[in-house]
């Protein structure tokens, strides 16, 4: 890739055993990678390989580092040692019979990078014909045996084509921090061969770590290749020592004593499976006979309806050279016992088990005394908690009822994951502007605790997330998605189109991060009085509602949650009940600001710097991220922008989007008159340019990548003070100095940490002087990109989010859902009194909000309003509806006194 200003070095190692007609089309995929080749080290760890890979290697191939060991001494030794030799930041596990595709690496690293908490990603692995699948993702069962989904399946049926975090990833085709792979203590040696990446997988889910599968990032396998090694029994003891000691380390101690139980109790069974031992007939005691040696079951023994009694199997008699294949099998002979090479290697695997238990408490010491997720966490991602190893159907039911009496369903089953319903009122595909992304975060994090479904307005273009991502037409399809939930979380204005939402008896979250009856002061601020009252008056009436029906409210700043809680105490939702409940209030609103990625942005193509007529490679890029809209001030930037073009023809100004991609946002007039002065200074396509249309969410980071500051300038008014900026949260994401103008709860935040430079409002000077001091002065700029760094990782979705997932997870009914009439709530209807005559005492009780929803509508309010009040209610419906409106509410008034 050309013209990519930073990407960190890369090691790949890759375990090598007598792989030598495998490796030439492995290493030459790797020479062909769009990654740049300063950045990356192959290192080709062999275990005492014997025909020529060495050789072939140091020939054909110098600049690959070569460690060679003088016997096998297993995939996981090999890939630690070549982990502790490499160099590089991040370390990519590559199997040697495999090819890449040229993305593999850029796309494995994108997910991970500079995240802190993914650490780890894996590919899609398919046949190398490319026909089948090999992995897409896995599942462990209770007894930590991997599985691979859908192995095999034909690639016209894949549906893995997202990102999702999984419970492990193939260690033959992944990347991880380097670090966190050796702290974390790398493959488990003791393994030898299989499930290490099973391991390493839970074990970094334990440790407070994730990890992902990157369906984008594509490798071809020749399976068993290099690895059909091992006789089936000995695969057998590998698979299921391994798996003894993947439990014995990972569980917690609520749960090991339990679910270890099953798994012994399992293990037996399958030996059993294989082991054609009638153990009835040999302890037959009053009829001691051994001719069963000479026999063999055919079926298996059976309970006759309502005896209770066991009739052995049936059983044929043994021909000489069957008697002579089945002792070829047999590995051992006593006391008539035969025991065969698959079942003894089950017996044998917990018998190593008990030999190693003292080092494996150790480990299970280091794992557990490091522990940042309890079980209960983690189980949400095995998907496939109790699978049968086994075919065998007896097994498969004796199984079932070994896992009911232990209680193993139980420890699995006892996390109840709740259904939350997240409402999107705006367009959510390729193209997302501010709310949809937010959403769209929101059902990604809460995802990972529960059952997620995000339904939008639009078609759904977008492929398969690890939520449900279902569109609504009308009331009717979102009233079938509200019946299926716990829990709904929507905004204000989507509130307040449907009816189903304050009909329903679900926990109702309402998001109020925007402050929109503040918004809308300044965007019909050109509109005639009447229409700007209409307008106010509309949005008044609707926040009163939304402000009487939550259960929760989340907002993007403590200054946005003191107004909040200001129009929450106006309608007495702050009152002697809820503060009892709940004295801090944040049971009832707390604070949910925009997040950003966890993981850093990379640069993945070219789109401003040599690419737009008129933006030079060496050009200081200043970038508005994103719309223009009536509450902003481009007109005192573009004046700016005029200014310094005089002096300076490599500062630019580059505008990321000015059509909404929702067509039903209205139209502002402010991105026309942005624009058309851009023109009349002479500036548009010279220093200032315009994107006409809006980028896509998934490339939006290489044009910030691209910039060198982040700019955003607004007039001094209510709206500001309030607001919360966004965009400025993309700026800290890619690390850009920030210029903007003071008075909101960001601005104070780059004031304080120092992330940039504000200016006053309407300065044009402050803002040339602002632009060219980080475009001059090199050390100060360093510095905010330093204290950039500091602050972002405060700001991930994942941190943002704990409010609601707490609430989530606990939710609390605060809400005295009585369903008023319109004047009573808009005229704040004293819900003191509806609690009250539920009979409650000082102390709030959620019974008391029963008692109080099952009242009928006349009781409330009854009495309070004289003819005064019905009069003053005539004449605002009757100019507000006409006449027959004003009669029918009159009517309906009367009617409930």
């Amino acid at each position: 890739m050309e013209n990519i200003f930073s990407f960190p070095l890369i090691s790949v190692a890759i375990v090598n055993l007598d792989g030598k007609s495998y490796l030439k089309t492995c290493l030459e995929s790797l020479d062909k990678l769009d990654y740049p080749k300063n950045k990356l080290e192959i290192i080709v760890a062999d275990n005492g390989s014997k025909d020529g890979s060495q050789e072939f290697i140091r020939q054909n191939y110098p600049d690959v580092k070569l460690i060679e060991n003088n016997k096998n001494l297993g995939f996981a030794y090999a890939n630690n040692q070549a982990a502790k030799e490499a160099f590089g930041e991040y370390i990519a596990f590559l199997n040697n019979d495999t090819r890449v595709d040229k993305s593999w690496l850029i796309e494995l690293l994108k997910p991970i990078y500079k995240d802190k908490e993914t650490v780890c990603a894996g590919s899609k692995v398919l046949s190398m014909d490319g026909k089948r699948l090999d992995f897409a993702g896995g599942m462990i069962n209770f007894e930590a045996k991997g599985f691979q989904i859908d192995y095999g399946l034909p690639i016209e049926k894949d549906i893995h084509k997202q990102l999702r975090f999984t419970p492990f990833v193939n260690g033959g085709a992944m990347l991880v921090d380097r670090k966190v792979f050796l702290d974390v203590g790398g493959f488990d040696e003791d393994f030898f061969a299989y499930y290490e990446d099973v391991d390493l997988g839970w074990r970094l889910w334990v440790l407070g770590y994730r990890v992902m599968f990157c369906p984008s990032s594509i490798v071809y396998h020749v399976h068993h290749g290099t690895s059909n090694r091992f006789a089936e029994d000995k695969l057998s003891f590998l698979k299921e020592r391994n798996a003894i000691y993947i439990a014995f380390k990972n569980y917690d101690d609520e749960n090991l004593s339990k679910i270890f139980s099953g798994i012994l109790t399992n293990i037996y069974s399958r030996i059993f499976v294989n082991l054609k031992f009638d153990y009835k007939s040999y302890y037959n005691l009053t009829n001691v006979n051994f001719d069963w040696l000479k026999y063999e079951s055919v079926s298996e023994p059976e309970v006759k309806p309502g005896s209770g009694i066991a009739t052995g199997p049936e059983i044929k008699p043994l021909s000489e050279s069957e008697t002579k294949n089945k002792a070829d099998s047999v590995v051992q002979k006593s006391a008539g016992v035969i025991f065969e090479k698959e079942p003894l290697g089950s017996l044998m695997a917990v018998k190593n088990f008990l030999d190693e238990l003292p080092r494996l408490k150790e480990k299970r010491a280091f794992i557990q005394s490091h522990r940042k997720r309890d079980d209960k966490a983690i189980f949400s991602y095995f998907g496939g908690q109790f699978l049968s190893v086994s075919p065998d159907a007896g097994y498969q039911r004796a199984q079932v009822d070994v896992l009911k009496s232990l209680g193993i369903y139980e420890a699995f089953e006892k996390r109840i994951k709740r259904s939350i319903l997240i409402i999107s009122d705006e367009v959510v595909s390729n193209e997302m502007a501010g709310p949809a992304v937010r959403v769209w975060n929101f059902a990604e994090v809460l995802a990972q605790q529960m059952n997620v479904t995000l339904t939008i307005p639009n078609k759904v273009i977008l492929p398969e997330q690890i939520f449900k991502l279902i569109q609504y037409r009308d009331e009717a399809s979102l009233k079938e998605l509200i019946n299926q939930c716990d829990i709904i979380l929507c905004c204000g204005m989507t509130f307040s189109k449907f009816k189903s939402i304050r009909n329903t008896d679900k926990y109702i979250i309402i998001d109020i991060y925007d402050p929109y009856n503040l918004a809308t002061l300044v965007e019909y601020k050109d509109e005639t009085i009447e229409k700007q009252f209409d307008v106010y008056k509309s949005v008044h009436l609707t926040i009163n509602e939304m402000l009487y029906y939550g259960d929760f409210y989340i907002c993007a700043s403590e200054r946005q949650r003191d107004f909040w809680v200001g129009m929450l105490a106006a309608l007495n939702r702050i009152n002697p009940y809820s503060f009892n409940q709940d004295p801090t209030m944040r049971k009832l609103i707390d604070v949910v600001p925009f997040g950003l990625p966890s993981n850093k942005p990379i640069h993945t193509e070219n789109v401003l710097k040599g690419v737009v007529p008129g933006i030079e490679k060496s050009d200081f890029i200043v970038i508005w991220g994103g719309g223009i809209y009536n509450w902003f001030d481009p007109l005192s930037l573009i004046k700016a922008m005029a200014e310094i073009g005089k002096i300076r023809s490599d500062v630019k100004l580059f505008f990321l989007g000015v059509k909404h991609p929702n067509p039903r946002v209205k139209k502002l007039s402010l991105a026309g008159e942005t624009i058309e002065l851009a023109k009349k200074l002479g500036v548009a396509e010279k220093n200032v340019f315009f994107n006409y249309g809006w980028v896509d969410y998934s490339r939006r980071q290489n044009y910030f990548l691209e910039s060198d500051a982040g700019i955003i300038t607004h007039p001094e008014h209510i709206e500001t003070r309030f607001a919360f900026r966004t965009r400025i949260l993309d700026y800290i994401w890619a690390g850009l100095p920030i210029i903007t103008t003071g008075g909101d709860s960001l601005s104070e935040l780059v004031e304080k940490e120092k992330l940039g430079i504000t200016v006053g409002a309407g300065d044009v000077n402050g803002i040339i002087e602002a632009i060219l001091k980080l475009a001059d002065d090199r050390q100060f700029y360093s510095k905010c990109k330093l204290n950039l760094e500091k602050v972002a990782k405060n700001y991930t979705w994942e941190e943002v989010c704990k409010p609601l997932i707490r609430f989530c997870k606990d939710p609390v009914a605060n809400a005295v859902r009585q369903n008023l009439r319109p004047d009573q709530i808009h005229t704040g209807i004293d819900v003191l009194d509806i609690t009250a005559k539920g009979g409650t005492s000082a102390a709030y009780a959620p019974s008391a909000v029963k008692s109080a929803m099952s009242m009928p509508a006349s009781t409330i309010g009854a009495g309070k309003r004289g003819a005064g009040y019905l009069i003053k209610r005539f004449f605002h419906h009757l100019f507000k509806g006409g006449p027959k409106k004003a009669a029918v509410v009159c009517s309906n008034y009367l009617k409930n006194r």
